[in-house]
C-alpha cells in the first residue's frame, strides 16, 4: 500500500510532521511519496537547499 502526500504536510513543522509520517510508515509498512506543497520547507520556492535537506529526512 502507498500513502501519498500532495504537500502542506504542516506550516513550518515539517520536522515533528515528518517524524509522525515515518513513525506511522514504519507501524503500518506502507511505502510514503511526499509532494512539497508551499507550505512545507521542502517546495522548491524556498531554494535548492531546503528541498534537499527536506528530502534527505
Amino acid at each position: 500500500m502507498t500513502l501519498v502526500c500532495l504537500g502542506d504536510i504542516s506550516i513550518r513543522r515539517d520536522d515533528e510532521a515528518l517524524r509522525r509520517l515515518m513513525k506511522l510508515k514504519c507501524e503500518k509498512s506502507f511505502k510514503i511519496i511526499l509532494v512539497p506543497g508551499n507550505h512545507d520547507r521542502g517546495h522548491p520556492m524556498f531554494g535548492l537547499g531546503s528541498v534537499v535537506e527536506w528530502t534527505s529526512k
